[in-house]
């Protein structure tokens, strides 16, 4: 699956999610009780709450504007939602994942070149 557009900023090439196949989780708790027994208790996590990573890959490059325009975006996302675009046109929640170590972007350049001003990306989301 690919992402076309992020919020309002149409993505000069398509990222790919690069989780979208995952498969929920199980969340559990455990208990003990006081004959020294245990208690579970487990439930699945939600899909509509797993994390969703986009990525350049091979072919994602995106350019310097809309590098920038991304950092800004997740720089003021704090405690808001923004929206994702697949190429399939299906529109979805989500919210900078702000918790991921190393920040919820990162941007390196493709050719370390002033000549050549295209970033390959990672975009750390989680559904909402």
């Amino acid at each position: 699956m690919t992402v076309k557009k992020i919020g309002t900023i149409d993505l000069t090439h398509p990222l790919w999610w690069t989780d979208y196949n995952n498969t929920p989780s199980v969340s559990a708790e455990a208990q003990s009780t006081i004959s020294g027994g245990v208690i579970v208790w487990e439930q699945a996590i939600a899909t509509n709450a797993k994390n969703i990573t986009l990525s350049s890959k091979e072919s994602g490059w995106q350019t310097i504007a809309v590098k920038d325009a991304i950092k800004a975006l997740a720089a003021a996302s704090l405690g808001t939602t923004t929206t994702i675009t697949t190429t399939a046109d299906e529109v979805i929640s989500v919210r900078f994942r702000h918790e991921q170590s190393g920040g919820a972007v990162s941007f390196e350049r493709v050719y370390d070149t002033k000549l050549f001003d295209y970033y390959t990306c990672n975009i750390y989301l989680a559904r909402v």
